[in-house]
């Protein structure tokens, strides 16, 4: 897909969707949901950078979750494609020395669990420009 689209599209359609989500999230999201999405973040933490795979499986249902709850099965749809590039791109280049997704992706399940749409929004701005940042410098 990236090769009809560049990087640059790609991450901003994906922040385009993903700030939305991340609102409505807040908006209509369930505790459990949150809860599983801390769970998500406890259980990827325990997998090493050297196991990118299942680094990258544990990325995904973390996303799935969180487009889960924005409880618009049309988002989903939407995002997928968007997420599954990502992916195909991030497998393909390999693991960072230093990952940051965990950081953000606690900041982004605090910001949901306190129903904060704005906060929650920023967020996923914050880590919208790292993964341009990553990916731009690696691809």
């Amino acid at each position: 897909m990236l090769g009809r689209f560049t990087l640059a599209q790609l991450v901003e359609s994906r922040l385009a969707i993903e700030s939305f989500i991340a609102r409505r999230a807040c908006e209509v999201g369930e505790m459990e949901e949150f809860d599983a999405l801390e769970l998500n973040i406890e259980t990827t933490a325990k997998i090493p950078l050297t196991n990118w795979d299942a680094r990258l499986a544990s990325y995904g249902e973390f996303l799935n979750v969180f487009i889960g709850a924005a409880h618009n099965p049309l988002l989903t749809e939407l995002a997928k494609p968007l997420i599954e590039s990502t992916a195909q791109l991030v497998r393909r280049l390999g693991p960072r020395p230093k990952d940051e997704f965990l950081k953000f992706r606690r900041q982004l399940v605090a910001a949901l669990k306190e129903r904060d749409p704005d906060r929650a929004s920023a967020v996923v701005v914050q880590t919208m420009k790292y993964i341009y940042k990553s990916l731009s410098s690696r691809a």
